[in-house]
């Protein structure tokens, strides 16, 4: 059988469709997954030579949820898939789905893309201390201090970054860095599949890519085929006129002729100044015109004598040197309390907003009727009173002047399926729920005004 899968970095509520063509005669396939610990199977039938179906149920179904806590929305999932004919297995199929995001994007929102906000509230007092950020990239996070600036944390991919333990005072916003924009920085082998092409003068094997030792090499058994190759990156390409530092390790240098040779780095055409000791070297380049990213390898390798010339790389680093800032709302203006609310978004993010507290309501609810006693003659006769009497309690919060941007995520607490409200009396968060059809906003002036109906409890529950 052949199968065909959705590419990594998915939402559990996109369709994911999966693809299983038979090449032989075949009955039906079974799909096998486990759920805390339990194995289930799911047998599909073909009815032509193919089967296509969502992968989007056993997914949302795979996430294990923690009732009132943060729970992780981000993980890997590993399937097993057997073709059989009958009760006879004729072929197996291990499919690994990474980075699946427990989410579910809008209509309008770009297939494989994790959208960002630029600014977060930020107040310990009522419990918003972390912000949930997309890093494309490893990167280094940092708070910024009046004086000094607060290293935090390397992070990639979907992270929910904790400020409770920033010791340096009034924070004013979080700025952060690409560390390295490159896959593969460290030129394992990985099969062939390693991002870079390689290169060779076949008559004269002198050769240069990533070799089975896990490293970048470039040999030269004999100069007379040509003294210089060059391999392309396939990763990613880098954007025209923005200036890069490029780091690379070279860890040995075998040239006993003592003869020019060098390692230079070459983005959309511009290259960078020659590296032609052992160490780590960092080159500066800014980008030309398509931005794809180059090694260029040179020996004049005089082998008359002397024999094979080389040298090898472990590693390589690029980044842009440009500081991102993520701005932290710490505004107190605003009539009534301010309250903490807290919701899982469609990109898989906890979002925390303050809001004010406009009304609150407490109403019963029935319970079972009992006539009053007999023989209790202050009361009227043939009335009855109520036991176990329920009761709600609802609270009416509002949030004014809000940007087109943030408006937008915030609306995601309506298709919420968990929603939190901060106690500061017992400092936790509660579940509560969103009534339906609450979420009233009204635009002025490019701003919008919010309010919201919050459940927070039901029969005592």
């Amino acid at each position: 059988m052949t199968v065909y899968y959705p590419d990594n970095l998915v939402f559990s509520g996109d369709l994911n469709r999966l693809s299983i063509i038979k090449n032989t005669t075949a009955t039906h396939v079974e799909i096998s997954f486990i759920i805390d610990g339990y194995t289930y199977n799911e047998n599909l039938y073909f009815l032509t030579s193919d089967i296509t179906f969502s992968m989007s149920k056993i997914l949302n179904l795979l996430f294990t949820r923690s009732y009132n806590n943060n729970f992780d929305t981000v993980k890997d999932f590993f399937f097993t898939v057997k073709l059989y004919n009958n009760t006879s297995l004729l072929d197996t199929f291990n499919l690994s789905i990474e980075t699946v995001i427990l989410g579910g994007r809008r209509v309008f929102d770009k297939l494989g893309v994790v959208k960002n906000i630029e600014e977060f509230d930020f107040n310990a007092e009522i419990g918003l201390l972390s912000i949930g950020y997309y890093f494309e990239y490893p990167s280094d996070v940092f708070a910024v201090h009046e004086s000094s600036a607060e290293f935090i944390d390397r992070v990639e991919g979907l992270t929910h970054l904790g400020l409770a333990d920033i010791s340096g005072g009034y924070t004013y916003w979080l700025s952060w860095t690409v560390y390295n924009f490159m896959l593969n920085s460290g030129f394992a082998y990985m099969s062939g599949s390693n991002f870079w092409t390689s290169s060779t003068f076949a008559g004269c094997s002198t050769t240069f890519g990533i070799t089975v030792a896990n490293k970048l090499q470039f040999i030269c058994p004999d100069v007379s085929c040509g003294d210089t190759l060059t391999i392309q990156y396939n990763g990613r390409t880098f954007v025209e006129g923005q200036l890069y530092s490029i780091t690379i390790n070279i860890d040995t240098i075998n040239n006993p002729s003592g003869n020019p040779m060098y390692l230079k780095a070459e983005i959309g055409g511009v290259q960078s100044v020659a590296m032609t000791t052992t160490g780590v070297r960092t080159v500066f380049i800014t980008a030309g015109a398509g931005g794809v990213l180059k090694l260029i390898a040179y020996m004049d390798a005089d082998t008359s004598g002397f024999g094979t010339h080389s040298f090898s790389a472990t590693s390589i680093v690029v980044t842009d040197l440009i500081e991102h800032r993520i701005n932290l709302n710490q505004d107190c203006d605003g009539s009534g309390a301010k309250i903490a609310i807290k919701f899982l978004n469609r990109f898989g993010f906890w979002r925390g907003y303050h809001v004010y507290l406009k009304s609150e309501n407490i109403n019963s609810i029935n319970g079972i009727k009992l006539p009053f006693l007999e023989y209790n003659y202050t009361e009227l006769n043939n009335t009855f009173a109520e036991i176990n009497k329920g009761e709600t309690q609802s609270i009416n919060v509002f949030r004014e002047n809000l940007s087109k941007e943030i408006a937008n995520d915030f609306s995601d607490i309506i298709s919420s399926n968990h929603v939190h409200l901060y106690d500061e009396v017992n400092s936790v968060w509660i579940p509560i729920k969103v009534q339906t059809n609450t979420f009233n906003m009204i635009e002025k002036e490019n701003l919008f005004d919010v309010n919201l109906n919050l459940l927070l409890q039901v029969g005592n529950e």
